[in-house]
């Protein structure tokens, strides 16, 4: 998709990554797709996307006992 140029199906799967990596327990790895969503989410102006990303972030900082990082993205 980087190849094509459509950065909405880039941020469309890197959340769909995120999603994959966060049920396969690496969670780490989720932070990261989902931090690369909100940065195409931002650019888009996508709110409804930014919320998603920022609540998969929360989730996956969440699990790694990182608390405060967690609520900032729940805010």
């Amino acid at each position: 998709m980087r190849e094509l140029g459509d950065r909405g199906a880039q941020g469309r799967a890197c959340g769909n990554l995120g999603n994959t990596y966060y049920l396969l327990g690496e969670f780490e790895t989720a932070i990261e797709h989902h931090q690369e969503r909100l940065r195409i989410a931002r650019e888009f102006g996508d709110k409804a996307a930014e919320r998603r990303a920022n609540s998969n972030l929360g989730n996956s900082h969440i699990f790694l006992g990182q608390f405060e990082q967690a609520a900032n993205h729940y805010k």
